[in-house]
């Protein structure tokens, strides 16, 4: 259980916050296509925030930069 909540991240653009979990030991984090558009649902390419937190309730830190590949 725990290596699932470790995976888990708070994913943060411009434009959405969302969720995601990281899927590969290359950091390859997988989410929902709605978590990464702006208002005219265009794919955000860049400014992908990511952040680890082992609560919902606990502030996230933001520590990566995300790319949309």
């Amino acid at each position: 259980m725990q290596r699932a909540i470790d995976a888990c991240v708070r994913l943060d653009t411009d434009y959405s916050t969302g969720s995601g979990t990281v899927v590969t030991p290359g950091g390859l984090i997988l989410t929902c296509l709605h978590v990464l558009t702006d208002e005219q649902e265009v794919p955000v390419k860049e400014g992908i925030y990511v952040s680890f937190t082992q609560s919902p309730r606990s502030v996230a830190q933001q520590t990566h930069v995300a790319k949309l590949v």
